[in-house]
């Protein structure tokens, strides 16, 4: 069969299909002290992998930032911003209890090693997942110069999978 040549070109020009093996889960959050919840889905120009991206906003004026991304490997990241400061333990168990956590052993509890000071912690040598690789990520800074009603900011970020 010929194809006719603008045809052809479309086809040999066209991006490749995103062959995603993994979906991201959208990650559920309730609470009585939870004012809203707002959905994003989408692809990640950068990465090309589908996200969906949950801005939770709380009764006190805090606010997170969730994404759940996923192709090959499945990723998920939490920004959690403080208007008092410091870290709210049982909202960031909350907002991690949809993440891949479960899946990987921990040699300490994550929120025992979040940095008490500003600072960046790489938790990913003290993590083991049997079906591939891991990275974990955690950091704690300070916005208090910064022009933002936030004081602090919280993160952890873990991506699962790959090639060994």
């Amino acid at each position: 069969m010929k194809l006719p040549m603008p045809l052809l070109l479309t086809v040999l020009l066209a991006p490749a299909a995103n062959a995603c093996t993994l979906a991201p889960v959208k990650p559920s959050f309730t609470g009585t002290d939870i004012a809203s919840v707002t959905y994003q889905q989408g692809i990640r120009q950068d990465s090309e992998e589908p996200f969906i991206r949950a801005l939770v906003l709380y009764k006190d004026s805090d606010m997170a930032v969730v994404e759940s991304r996923s192709c090959e490997m499945e990723n998920y990241s939490v920004n959690y911003f403080s208007t008092q400061g410091g870290t709210d333990s049982a909202r960031i168990q909350a907002l991690l209890a949809p993440s891949p956590l479960s899946k990987v052993t921990l040699a300490k509890p994550l929120l025992a090693q979040l940095p008490k000071k500003p600072g960046l912690q790489d938790l990913s040598d003290d993590v083991t997942y049997a079906q591939g690789q891991v990275e974990l990520l955690v950091s704690n800074q300070s916005l208090d110069d910064a022009l933002t009603p936030f004081r602090t900011l919280v993160s952890v970020s873990i991506a699962l999978g790959g090639a060994d």
